[in-house]
């Protein structure tokens, strides 16, 4: 089946620039210098086509492809990383930097308001930073293939799950699929810290064809549990105890009283 905007698959792919080296590949055979940038983990990726989750240009390339299907291309800026913008480079004082006891140097990477850059220079209390990407306004090129396409909604669902939150501790995540609702129960502990993880996912899975139209998610929160010590429980058999004695007390007063009472009577 032809590959539609929608469909799930799975594909290999490398990137290099034109007439250059890889900077991006799934193949191991391929990855050269990349090999330390994917920790040496080298797979196919799963991604919704036609859902801008690639470059453009590749995004477009696997509308109509099927399993097994290969195909070489050849991308300009605008259709890969975007055309290098003059607007994209910043000047920020040096004690911003400071603020955040950062000491900026060429080269280095930040980032800022959830974008990366590139430190290109440090001088009179400024520092210039790149916000354009390493690749903008290069041309590159793509070899991709089609290793699957997954259209069961329950392997694919879970697939989709794996892919955003499968690095999480075992337990502390888990899916149940309910129809046309995808529930995903997580840990609050990581609260605001996967907020824009979820985002991502829940686009991702209502965005493909396999028929999600809703994603829940309930954190769980678990509360600490109350142990009673030996030495408080001694401490409330004493307490009974005493309580208990004094009632014996009390009846006993009342019961002389009463003999008292009666003598007077007599």
């Amino acid at each position: 089946m032809a590959l539609k905007e929608g469909s799930l698959a799975k594909i290999d792919y490398t990137g290099r620039v034109v007439g250059g080296d890889v900077f991006d590949t799934t193949r191991e055979k391929d990855a050269d210098k990349q090999a330390e940038s994917r920790n040496g983990k080298y797979e196919p990726v799963l991604v919704v086509a036609g859902k801008g989750e690639l470059v453009q240009g590749l995004d477009k390339a696997l509308i109509g492809m099927k399993k097994g299907d290969n195909k070489k291309l050849e991308l300009e800026a605008s259709e890969a990383f975007g055309e290098r913008s003059a607007e994209l480079v910043k000047v920020i004082p040096l004690k911003e930097f400071k603020k955040e006891k950062m000491t900026p140097f060429p080269g280095m990477i930040i980032e800022a308001n959830g974008r990366n850059a590139r430190v290109q220079s440090v001088s009179g209390g400024r520092v210039r930073v790149d916000f354009n990407h390493p690749l903008a306004g290069r041309s590159v090129e793509f070899d991709v293939e089609i290793k699957e396409e997954i259209t069961d909604k329950e392997k694919g669902t879970k697939a989709v799950f794996e892919k955003y939150f499968g690095g999480l501790p075992k337990g502390e995540a888990e899916l149940k699929v309910k129809g046309e609702e995808a529930v995903v129960r997580i840990d609050a502990k990581y609260g605001q810290a996967i907020a824009q993880l979820k985002k991502i996912f829940s686009d991702s899975l209502t965005g493909s064809n396999l028929g999600i139209k809703k994603v829940v998610f309930v954190e769980e929160f678990e509360g600490k549990k109350k142990e009673k010590s030996k030495g408080k429980e001694k401490t409330g058999e004493k307490s009974s105890a005493k309580k208990e004695e004094t009632a014996d007390k009390t009846e006993k007063k009342e019961t002389e009283g009463t003999t008292k009472d009666k003598k007077e009577e007599k």
